[in-house]
């Protein structure tokens, strides 16, 4: 399945509306344009100046490597997650990311406890 979708697109309008994106074993469900396009740049802007950013380095073949991405790893106090052998531990959620945590949760059925960047 080849599939390409733009996720910013200059015609957003802050709306929710669902499109069903049909994939084996998988109810998904894009949204593509929750945030208007203003309140999408200012939220990017302002999440390029909060996260911090880590390099981790995992160890293969007896030999410790970087892993070729940097992570961020923000939500409740004291979560943790574990790939890897790496256990990240949460930092605590900016107010970007409560921003879009939030407009997530309004619009679906769950509630998020942390979140992998």
């Amino acid at each position: 399945m080849c599939m390409t979708l733009d996720l910013f697109a200059s015609e957003s309008n802050g709306s929710c509306v669902c499109t069903q994106i049909a994939m084996p074993d998988a109810d998904v469900c894009l949204y593509s344009s929750i945030f208007s396009e203003s309140d999408a740049d200012l939220l990017f802007s302002a999440l390029k100046q909060e996260i911090i950013w880590e390099q981790e380095q995992i160890e293969m073949y007896g030999r410790v490597h970087n892993v070729p991405r940097l992570t961020a790893w923000y939500g409740d106090e004291f979560k943790t997650y574990t790939y890897s052998g790496i256990t990240a531990h949460s930092r605590s959620w900016t107010n970007s990311l409560l921003t879009i945590k939030d407009r997530i949760e309004s619009i679906s059925s769950f509630k998020f406890n942390s979140v992998l960047l």
